[in-house]
Parts: structure tokens; C-alpha cells; sequence
């Protein structure tokens, strides 16, 4: 895992952030005279984060003249009280809590979409066969009103059954729980990214649904701002969304550095685990990043729906009060974003 953080007195949240988070110092010298300095944000300890990790490690964000802080708050609704109190500046979270920030009146904003499908697979116990078997069997979430919760339910809905009356959701304590509580017979099932699913494969669970083959347009996981530090701040946000399409572009070329971040971050064998960093570069990397990351308006607009079941201030929400292409439009008119596919 990355080594200790060192102390940086201008957070103001550094009682939050010495319980949750686990820094990570840049790597890389600057090319060019550094901008101000960017404290940065990730939200979990899953693969969807890579972008972040594998721009850090490969000192892409010192190439774009940023002295750059990269820390772990662990916990989207965290995250983004971080943001909203200027202790980091971007993080990269799940869709979901920018959401439910600004239904609270949070100043939040989603300034790019990295995942905007659900790249999940709802894996399940041996008895259950088919779709129908889900009926009457308890399916696991993390949060409720989190990312896991929001996306079952609409996968749920898109194979024709009904979330919580012929399909329970519980939730359990969190997505590195799920093999537990599918082991116990508490849940039947769970939607796991990789390499969860290679380890709960050879628990003898297995894969039902694909969500990716259910094209269900759905922002996961993007990169959220406030719209005060993007104005105060603009040089700095725009070099980090470079760094960052840089990041999705370069991970397609470089497969061996990629697993390295992988195996780094989530703590796993280059050797032993090579299987499990595989799928999750294979499928993260050539299916779920976005090479042209900006936010599909109607999928925003659908979990905002979604959430506003369980949060009725989200309902006075629209996708497009939560979104801000400013930064991805400049990029896109100087050609760092790769051309639309036909």
C-alpha cells in the first residue's frame, strides 16, 4: 500500500482525514513551473479508481506542472464533506454522493464520468439458476442509497422483477462483506467488480447477469469539483482532467504498468493473483473506462431519479444542474480528447 502521508497542516478536515484516508505522495519530478498546489481524492479501494492511481504513480499530474497529493477518503459521503469544506479540491467518487450532496444543498459538481455504465456482475448462490429463482432471495447492497443499492435495483427492474417486492434488498456492511454473507445464506447474491469476482468464483458462486449487456446508460463513478474551486482554480482543474484523459488513453497501451498500479492498490500478487488483475484490466480498461469522459445526461438523470426514492430533495435536482463540461469542451476544441466514434 502507498507509505504514510505526511501531514499537510492546510487540510481542514485533518481530523476526518487521519482516521479514514491513506495518502499517497506524487510521483515524478515537474516538467514545468508548478501551479498551486492540488489535494486530490479517491473514495474507495476498488478498480473503478484507477484512473487516479495509475495518473499518480506514472507522474502524470507533475507532467501537467501540478505538485500534486493524492488521499484515500475512505466513504463517498466523506468524500464529499471533504470537498465541500476545501480540505481536497477533486475527488474521484461514485456518482451516487454527488448526487445526494447537492441534494442536501452541497456546492457539488460532476466535471467528468469515468465508468458511465455499471460495471458490475451480479454473481449468485449455486441454487439459483435463472432469473426467476431471484424471486424471494435476498440480494445484498452496501449503503442504501449508495452506488451497489441504486444499481440493483435498476438491474433488478430491467429483467423484469420488482426491487424489495419480489426481490429483497438488505444491505450489508460493505461489498468486501458480500462473500460472507452469500457464504451464510444471509444474501443470495450481490453485484461484485473485479477481482471480487475471481474470489468469489472459487468460493463456487457464479455470474448471472452481465449489467453491461443490460445497457442501461448509468453514471458509476466521475470526477466531482465544487463550482467555487473550478472558478477560483481553473489552471489546476483543467491540467487534472488532462492528466486523467492522458491516464485512460495510456492505460490501453501500457497493460503491464496498469497491473502494477493495480496489484499496488489493492494489495494484491503479481504472480499469485495474476488471474484477478487480468479481468480487472481487461474489463475495466477495455470495457468500462470512458475514453471520451463526459457524463450521459439521461443516465445522470435516471439516478437522480433513483435516488430521489430514497431522498425526495433529490427530486428538485436536474442531470444538467450537476454537471459542468467546461473543462472537457476546452480539451475537446485542442484535441487532447480522442475524436467521436461514428
Amino acid at each position: 500500500m502507498p507509505r504514510p502521508w505526511r501531514h499537510l497542516a492546510v487540510l481542514a478536515l485533518a481530523l476526518i482525514l487521519s482516521a479514514c484516508t491513506v495518502p499517497v505522495p506524487s510521483s515524478g519530478a515537474p516538467t514545468t513551473t508548478p501551479l498551486a498546489a492540488v489535494h486530490l481524492c479517491y473514495s474507495s479501494t476498488g478498480a473503478t479508481q484507477l484512473p487516479m492511481w495509475y495518473a499518480m504513480e506514472k507522474g502524470l499530474f507533475a507532467s501537467q506542472g501540478l505538485s500534486a497529493t493524492l488521499t484515500l477518503v475512505d466513504g463517498g459521503s466523506t468524500a464529499m464533506a471533504a470537498l465541500a469544506s476545501g480540505a481536497v479540491d477533486i475527488c474521484q467518487i461514485g456518482v451516487s454522493n454527488v448526487v445526494n450532496a447537492a441534494a442536501a444543498g452541497q456546492d457539488a459538481i460532476l466535471v467528468a464520468g469515468l465508468v458511465n455504465t455499471m460495471p458490475y456482475t451480479l454473481m449468485v448462490r449455486p441454487e439459483i439458476k435463472t432469473v426467476q429463482d431471484l424471486r424471494g432471495r435476498p440480494m445484498g447492497v452496501a449503503t442504501p442509497g449508495g452506488a451497489t443499492d441504486l444499481a440493483m435495483r435498476a438491474i433488478v427492474k430491467k429483467l423484469g422483477l420488482e426491487p424489495d417486492k419480489d426481490v429483497p434488498i438488505v444491505s450489508v456492511a460493505s461489498q468486501s462483506d458480500f462473500i460472507t454473507a452469500m457464504q451464510t445464506g444471509a444474501i443470495y447474491g450481490a453485484l461484485f467488480v473485479p477481482p471480487l469476482t475471481v474470489k468469489a468464483r472459487e468460493q463456487g458462486f457464479h455470474d448471472l447477469v452481465d449489467a453491461l449487456d443490460l445497457n442501461i446508460p448509468y453514471p458509476s463513478t466521475g470526477i466531482a469539483s465544487t463550482r467555487a474551486y473550478v472558478a477560483a482554480h481553473h489552471g489546476e482543474s483543467i491540467a487534472v482532467l488532462r492528466a486523467l484523459v492522458e491516464a485512460l488513453a495510456q492505460m490501453r497501451k501500457d497493460e503491464t504498468g496498469t497491473k502494477e498500479v493495480l496489484a499496488k492498490y489493492l494489495e494484491l500478487d503479481p504472480q499469485s493473483d495474476a488471474v484477478a488483475l487480468d479481468e480487472a484490466y481487461q474489463q475495466f480498461v477495455k470495457r468500462y473506462l470512458e475514453q471520451r469522459p463526459y457524463p450521459p445526461l439521461d443516465g445522470l438523470q435516471a439516478v437522480i431519479t433513483d435516488t430521489a426514492v430514497g431522498n425526495a430533495k433529490a427530486s428538485s435536482l436536474t442531470a444538467q444542474s450537476l454537471v459542468d463540461t467546461t473543462l472537457l469542451d476546452e480539451l475537446d476544441k485542442i484535441g487532447i480528447l480522442p475524436p467521436k466514434t461514428p
